[in-house]
């Protein structure tokens, strides 16, 4: 009966676990419209159901460094994590990660930086840990506590 009156709160507790944030948007050279490449905070925020934010940075090699698209999201599995493909046009720069906002910086090449949010140039995945292993753990350790005292009170 007790775990009746417990069950509701930490249910609720748990669902507050959010999704891994990401910036959204994208622009070509066609548009006037720059804000994504030049203002992702205000392009678009994207609380994501997907393990990975991602840029793909499209350049064309004549004239040199000029942009032709940009473009921010998440997914589940990106095409590339963090390389430059060039072909005989376009200089593709894709950069995957998996923290909050590191999709960020001009999408240029892996050592740029917007606030420090664009990802790191090696990233280290580890299975199972996930966006937020520091909420993880501590549910983790709140599930624990809260068997404990139930098992503690049907005891009594």
């Amino acid at each position: 009966m007790r775990i009746l009156i417990i069950l509701p709160f930490l249910l609720q507790y748990c669902a507050g676990v959010e999704g891994l944030k990401c910036y959204t948007c994208s622009m070509t050279d066609e548009e006037t419209d720059q804000s994504c490449l030049t203002d992702p905070d205000n392009a678009g925020i994207t609380d994501c159901d997907k393990k990975y934010c991602i840029s793909v940075r499209v350049d064309y090699l004549d004239p040199k460094d000029t942009i032709q698209s940009l473009l921010r999201t998440c997914v589940d599995t990106p095409t590339f994590i963090n390389q430059v493909i060039e072909d005989e046009t376009y200089r593709n720069y894709y950069k995957a990660c998996q923290t909050d906002l590191c999709n960020g910086g001009i999408g240029k090449d892996l050592s740029d930086a917007t606030d420090n949010r664009n990802g790191d140039a090696i990233t280290l995945l580890v299975p199972g840990i996930g966006t937020d292993a520091a909420h993880s753990i501590v549910v983790s350790l709140t599930l624990i506590l809260v068997l404990q005292i139930v098992l503690f009170l049907h005891h009594i």
